[in-house]
């Protein structure tokens, strides 16, 4: 019997060996690969591809996302921020720790919606933070909801000081986002932040891609390609005037974020009349044109500077000039030109102001010369800072409009004189912008002058100055746009601020009254004499405070285009009791601030039931609510404790074991209007004729117009105080007590 094997495998013996061994070693690594995938994708290199945008380094990787070393790691997940049920979140936890999962359901319970952000700690994650957004799936182009994701987590990064953020590629995966929309938007917000933003503290932005999501990668190799031609090199350019940086920007100046930002307009002001100051109007909106209308009725003089508030734009003021046609020589346009600048500059170093925004002034319609232009703004900005060498004005930003036809012509002149050079971007003042420590008004003037209601029209823009949340160092207008929370905090008070409160409390109670009338029935048989406060909290809801700010500023222009305060309650020849307010009596002057007789604005009572409070404290009053009260449809409100606990429970359900609550309010009253009699009003009756129903043009028109408020002061044992719009009230304390 012969052998098995042939001649030629006789002759290679191992060559079978090696062959199985290599059999063998190609099974384990199809088994590894069917397993556990990424262990061989690891071995792969990163792929990087990064575009700059302004200052921000945006890089596109392909990796894992909770492996990235970043101040900010942002994660995409379902509204209930259930992170088990996602790729990427999912990933987070398994990486971060089951810290971040507790940390959702504990600070959100009720999940999120898709104009909010969740933040919570880093776990173990390389980050300091985790921004948790929520997307819908797509349908109809709703690619806004990208843009609202990024823009939101980019202005708190902002807010906070953030440098690096680490994003996923929005809308991927089951969304089923297109590659092109989701690439698109992700960039193009981030481009129109940095517009908007250019002093950012952000410097790093990486969007990461698995390594699975290929075609999303490739999208945004080709959208960074696109970009690179127009915004690699930098949106700005930097140079040194004297001790001044001097920015040169392409944009739009409305979008710009500083300080004071200068606009051209018409000599009459007329904001309507020009493209420049038309697009101001339409980003500010219409009390700016009010604002130019009561402050400056003659218009402005060629190189004079006309200051109002920004109103909706993002700066603190905007300073109106007018500039001559540069053909029209009798008025010297270049001197004109010369003259503006320097009084711009010389104002915004009066105002303490550290940012300031020009356009390329006079290159456009009014055929400025653009060396000429470029010349003098240097020419200035270098007498500015000689004379100026210890100012706070330290950046000056030139915008040039970028869908202009010169604009190549006016960035190619301004390089050229303040010697930059083309393609070389220097970094960007590393200075905190203008909202986080924004610049003073001007001074206020004398208290009680008409000049003095016009300041408060134009500038009192921020919460009172003891709020503990929500203080004054920002306005309104930036809690509002920047702060994503709930609407409302109910904060515990100082012991002076409480103490204060109990007093007013406690002196305007009067014994006699309790049980009596038609509102306090059923009250008698308590038998009790006085009631106790045991806690005092004060509402922050800074939305709610702006709509009373701003009516309360439209009294103030009131007062002021009528050159007098208005007068007091207890001067008027009508009404029984003829007193003050007996809550601004008994008040303590020293914790009762930013708080304006000249207006009639006052802390009065309002009682309610208690499971009213959460509604008031988020929406405020609602006026509708009362249409079948004594005297109208309006927000009731007493000078007397006693008055407001008629009403902290129904009639039919009296009781003095349980703790009740009132509300201590703003009232800004304006021009009181005082009755004697039962009578129904729709509204503030009118000054001429007495009637809430007036319907006679002619007396509005000869400056009387109507009364703001109706206080009731006849034979009855309290006076009651009526406002028939809710924004003339603000509910700021809620009182707990018992009746004793």
């Amino acid at each position: 019997m012969g052998d098995v094997f042939s001649k030629k495998e006789e002759k290679s013996p191992t060559r079978n060996l090696t062959q199985g061994a290599r059999n063998t070693n190609l099974r384990i690594n199809k088994a590894i690969s069917k397993s556990t995938p990424d262990l061989l994708e690891d071995q792969k290199p990163r792929r990087r591809k990064f575009v700059k945008i302004g200052n921000i380094k945006v890089s596109i990787i392909q990796g894992k996302i909770a492996e990235e070393n970043a101040d900010v790691i942002v994660n995409s997940v379902n509204s209930d921020l259930d992170l088990e049920t996602g790729r990427g979140s999912k990933a987070l936890v398994e990486s971060g720790g089951d810290a971040i999962q507790k940390e959702c359901r504990e600070n959100y319970p009720g999940g999120i919606t898709e104009n909010e952000v969740a933040v919570t700690n880093g776990g173990n994650l390389k980050c300091r933070k985790v921004y948790h957004v929520t997307l819908p799936k797509w349908e109809d182009n709703n690619k806004q909801a990208i843009t609202t994701a990024m823009t939101n987590c980019l202005t708190m990064a902002d807010q906070y000081r953030v440098t690096s953020l680490a994003f996923p590629p929005f809308g991927s995966g089951y969304l089923n986002y297109p590659d092109d929309i989701l690439t698109d938007t992700m960039l193009q917000s981030v481009v129109d932040f940095e517009q908007l933003f250019h002093s950012t503290s952000i410097e790093s932005i990486v969007i990461v891609c698995h390594r699975t999501q290929n075609s999303v990668f490739r999208a945004f190799e080709r959208k960074t390609r696109e970009l690179s031609g127009t915004v690699s090199q930098g949106g700005s350019h930097s140079c040194k005037c004297g001790n001044i940086n001097v920015i040169i920007q392409k944009g739009t100046i409305t979008k710009q974020r500083c300080d004071v930002m200068v606009i051209t307009a018409s000599k009459d002001l007329k904001l309507r009349n020009g493209a420049l100051s038309k697009s101001v109007l339409e980003a500010a909106g219409p009390d700016i044109q009010t604002a130019c209308d009561n402050n400056y009725p003659s218009g402005v003089d060629y190189g004079d500077v006309a200051a109002t508030r920004a109103y909706k734009l993002h700066c603190r003021f905007v300073y109106f000039g007018s500039l001559p046609d540069w053909k029209n020589t009798s008025d010297n346009p270049q001197q004109v030109l010369t003259d503006f600048i320097t009084n711009c500059l010389e104002k915004a170093h009066s105002h303490d102001t550290k940012y300031i925004a020009f356009p390329t002034l006079g290159t456009g319609a009014l055929k400025y010369p653009p060396d000429v232009m470029t010349k003098t703004m240097e020419s200035c900005i270098r007498k500015f800072d000689l004379k100026h060498g210890d100012t706070k004005l330290q950046h000056i930003y030139i915008v040039v409009f970028d869908r202009s036809k010169d604009c190549m012509v006016v960035e190619n002149a301004l390089l050229k004189e303040f010697q930059v050079s083309r393609g070389l971007t220097l970094k960007m003042p590393s200075a905190p912008p203008p909202s986080v420590e924004p610049s003073a008004p001007p001074e206020s003037p004398a208290p009680g002058t008409p000049a003095f209601f016009l300041w408060m029209y134009n500038y009192q823009d921020k919460p009172p100055s003891y709020w503990s949340i929500f203080g004054p160092a920002k306005s309104l207008k930036e809690w509002n746009s920047q702060t994503k929370r709930e609407p409302y905090k109910l904060v515990k008070v100082t012991r002076q601020i409480e103490t204060a409160v109990s007093k007013i409390v406690e002196e305007t109670w009067i014994p006699k009254y309790v049980g009596k009338g038609r509102d306090g029935a059923g009250l008698e048989d308590l038998n009790y004499t006085k009631i106790q406060v045991t806690k005092v909290e004060r509402i922050e809801n800074t939305e709610l405070f702006e709509k009373y700010v701003q009516m309360r500023g439209k009294l103030f222009h009131k007062a002021g285009v009528l050159e007098t305060p208005f007068d007091q309650l207890g001067d008027l020849p009508s009404g029984v009791k003829k007193r003050k307010v007996f809550t601004t009596v008994k008040a303590d002057k020293s914790v009762f601030t930013d708080v304006y007789p000249e207006i009639n604005e006052h802390y009065l009572f309002h009682g309610t039931q208690e499971d009213r409070i959460p509604t008031i404290a988020t929406q405020g009053f609602d006026i509708r609510l009362t249409d079948k009260a004594m005297f109208g449809a309006a927000v009731y409100a007493s000078e007397s404790s006693t008055k407001a606990d008629q009403y902290a429970d129904k009639k039919s359900e009296r009781d003095k074991s349980k703790p009740k609550k009132m509300i201590l309010l703003r009232m800004a009253l304006g021009e009181i209007f005082v009755t004697e009699t039962e009578k129904k009003f729709a509204r503030p009756p009118c000054k001429s004729c007495e009637k809430d129903k007036c319907t006679d043009s002619t007396h509005n028109s000869s400056g009387h117009g109507s009364y703001d408020s109706v206080v009731v002061d006849g034979s009855w044992n309290f006076r009651e105080f009526l406002a028939f719009d809710a924004a003339q009230c603000y509910p700021e304390y809620v009182i707990t007590y018992q009746r004793v």
